[in-house]
């Protein structure tokens, strides 16, 4: 029903001349700046990754100078000269120590600088001072430092059981060393090696903020995981083993770890170590993922405001109307309706408005008319009832005359006769088709009067009916003839003859039995009553004039006219003997 209204048809086209515009710029942008967000997203993630690499190479560099410095002073060579020559000198060791020392200087560009000479021995110096025996073909580094001819050679040598016992810090006990041959003119004399803690060589690696839920991986070229070292080893290897066969120039190579799929930019540094940032996909398009989410919030709102923008303009149209709706709701045909100025703010709605009233108007004074009419004709039919009843009364009671003069019972008859004059005097005073319930009694009971003379003391009668029902208006004539109906039914068995007149009011209708203890209705006689009943309700008319068993269908038909759809009439036997017949209609206190 709703989707009928005019407003809400007005609602669905405001919403739509403002959303559909929306929805085509907001799939327009959705489209477009997604896209420029993740060519700006994969930018900005490799830009951070040549970042890292410079920022090692930077460290690397530090480290290579003092190599360099060792390997090209004067002071060294000789002192490492005499070194050899002099054995396991303490002093001549010690003066070799706090040369390379020297070398490393007081910003200490490295944590520690071991010379490994050719007989064998190690001079420390650093974190670390100290001459002991260890030969340099022992170390991971010697195969590659022995075939790069003096070259740098940079490992991940892990941790230094000799020097990572100086801090707590995680990536402070980790070193990377940078190793070469040390030569005395052309003639190799031993390897130098310099180690740099993790902590700084990838500092900036270390203090890197994920922005995107991104991953710092740095390796060095044999696979092994520098950074972070706290990772998955199978991912870790899938990333190494895509990106080692991959050119340094792609911007993102795509990693299948298990289930989910990671993208991962790479560059190199000189000395062969991979720098990698890896992010997942479902991470990587997060800030796309949140543009659109904000464009489908944006959307939404947009909705609701389009909504509430739409209900505005459409109760610009639809509230007038509703005013008008209720003002029509309150017409009444009781009256004429009172012209009062709705001022709807459409002068088209206030002519409208008039409009109605004017029809009010002229619908009261039809409805006058119409209910003048009508009261006429019920007016007719119910006088044309009474009518019936008259000769139906004078017929029976000559009828009960003539049987007490065969009897003899001249003193009852005069009495009858005097109780017959009231009950004509009754009849004819008026016109009037409806009476009080307390005259219709008094009829009743010089009706019953008559009776109890002619039946002397077979007759029995009792009438309970309360005060508040007395002046209720029912037709005329309507109770006697339900009491003549049970006397004459009844007279068909032995005596005594008892006869009740019940009156009660009950859920706003009120009920009036006349209860007998003759021998009830016949099931012959209760079907044709009932069908005579049926025709009355097609036709509104009686179904015979016959005098004969007139009564009842006479009394239900008048009560009929009188209540419509409310009155009551209901024939019934009964359980230990006798009929009831009630009759009544709503009650209005």
């Amino acid at each position: 029903m709703l989707k009928n209204t005019i407003k809400f048809n007005l609602i669905v086209t405001y919403s739509l001349i403002i959303l559909i515009p929306f929805l085509i710029l907001s799939a327009y942008l959705i489209t477009t700046e997604s896209q420029r967000i993740n060519s700006r997203t994969f930018a900005s993630l490799r830009q951070n990754c040549i970042s890292l690499k410079d920022s090692m190479e930077r460290e690397v560099k530090q480290m290579n100078l003092v190599s360099l410095n060792i390997a090209y002073s004067y002071l060294i060579r000789d002192a490492y000269n005499e070194y050899l020559v002099y054995g396991d000198d303490y002093e001549k060791a010690k003066a070799l120590n706090e040369l390379i020392s020297n070398s490393i200087g007081p910003n200490r560009l490295v944590d520690q600088a071991n010379l490994y000479s050719s007989i064998g021995t190690v001079i420390a110096s650093g974190l670390y001072n100290n001459t002991y025996y260890y030969p340099a073909e022992k170390m991971p580094w010697y195969e590659a430092a022995k075939d790069k001819n003096g070259s740098r050679v940079l490992t991940y040598e892990g941790e230094d059981p000799y020097i990572s016992k100086f801090t707590t810090d995680e990536y402070g006990k980790l070193f990377i060393s940078l190793t070469r041959k040390y030569y005395d003119r052309y003639k190799v004399q031993g390897y130098i090696e310099v180690k740099k803690s993790v902590r700084q060589v990838l500092s900036q690696a270390l203090a890197y903020k994920s922005v995107y839920g991104e991953q710092v991986v740095v390796f060095d070229p044999n696979g092994k995981m520098v950074y972070p070292d706290n990772l998955n080893a199978d991912g870790c290897k899938s990333v190494f083993d895509k990106i080692s066969k991959s050119e340094p120039t792609s911007d993102f190579v795509r990693v299948r770890d298990g289930t989910a799929n990671s993208l991962v930019t790479f560059t190199t540094s000189e000395d062969g170590f991979f720098i990698a940032i890896a992010i997942s996909e479902n991470a990587l398009y997060t800030q796309t993922s949140n543009y659109i989410l904000g464009v489908v919030l944006l959307t939404i709102v947009s909705l609701v405001l389009a909504f509430f923008l739409s209900f505005v303009a459409a109760n610009r149209i639809t509230v007038p109307i509703s005013r008008i709706y209720r003002e029509m709701q309150h017409i009444s045909l009781d009256g004429y309706m009172k012209k009062t100025s709705l001022n709807t703010r459409a002068i088209e709605l206030n002519v409208l408005y008039d409009s109605f009233i004017d029809m009010q108007h002229k619908l009261v004074d039809s409805l006058n008319k119409q209910l003048l009419l009508k009261n006429q004709e019920m007016q007719s039919k119910m006088l044309a009832l009474q009518s019936q009843m008259n000769p139906h009364f004078l017929f029976n009671s000559l009828q009960t005359i003539q049987c007490m003069a065969d009897s003899n019972m001249n003193k009852e008859i005069v009495i009858m006769c005097q109780s017959m004059s009231n009950i004509l005097r009754y009849i004819s005073s008026d016109t009037e088709a409806t009476v009080s319930l307390s005259d219709e009694l008094t009829y009743t009971k010089d009706y019953l009067c008559c009776m109890s003379i002619r039946y002397k003391n077979d007759l029995f009668y009792k009438i309970d009916i309360p005060d508040n029902m007395m002046d209720i208006k029912i037709p005329k004539l309507s109770i006697q003839p339900l009491v003549e109906n049970s006397i004459k039914f009844c007279t068909t068995k032995l005596p005594p003859y008892h006869i009740n007149i019940v009156g009660r009011v009950r859920n706003d209708k009120y009920y009036i039995t006349v209860t007998d203890n003759g021998p009830g209705f016949s099931p012959k006689s209760m079907s044709i009553i009932k069908s005579k009943m049926k025709e009355i309700e097609a036709t509104g008319l009686l179904p015979s004039l016959e005098i004969k068993g007139m009564g009842l269908l006479n009394v239900y038909l008048r009560f009929k006219i009188l209540y419509g759809g409310n009155v009551v009439f209901k024939i019934e036997n009964m359980k230990d003997g006798g009929a009831s017949i009630t009759i009544g209609g709503a009650y209005e206190k």
